[in-house]
């Protein structure tokens, strides 16, 4: 979560944390979310526009190119950006006055992840096991 405001983050975080994410950390400049997001991978990193340290949807670009499995969520009290955050990267632009929305696009983040991991276990447990593993005594 990046903001400049304390008290907005504690808000986003604990919308996270109610949302069954585990929150990585709390930062409030550009330079310290890219750091962050390198060094942890997270899943979403939710961003405030503008964002302290870097100017307009920059940091959206910026950070899609440092961290592309990443889904940026962004913040903001401007609803006319929606095209140009999606162009940048973005998956969503959300009202910063609407927990709401946000709780929507975090449970569609969270429903995706689920649904690709449950494929990944699905496609590892119909693999054709090689036979010296499962009846190591009869192969001779």
């Amino acid at each position: 979560m990046c903001d400049d405001r304390p008290a907005l983050r504690r808000t986003v975080t604990s919308l996270l944390t109610r949302s069954g994410f585990s929150v990585g950390g709390e930062v409030w400049h550009y330079d310290e979310l890219r750091d962050l997001v390198l060094r942890t991978a997270p899943t979403v990193a939710i961003v405030t526009l503008p964002t302290p340290g870097m100017s307009g949807l920059s940091a959206v670009t910026r950070l899609r190119a440092a961290a592309p499995a990443t889904e940026l969520i962004l913040l903001s009290a401007f609803g006319s950006l929606e095209l140009a955050a999606r162009e940048a990267g973005a998956l969503a632009l959300v009202s910063e006055d609407d927990p709401q929305a946000l709780q929507a696009v975090l449970l569609a983040v969270s429903r995706r992840w689920h649904a690709s991991m449950a494929a990944v276990v699905a496609q590892r447990s119909y693999e054709e096991p090689a036979l010296d593993r499962v009846f190591p005594s009869s192969v001779a």
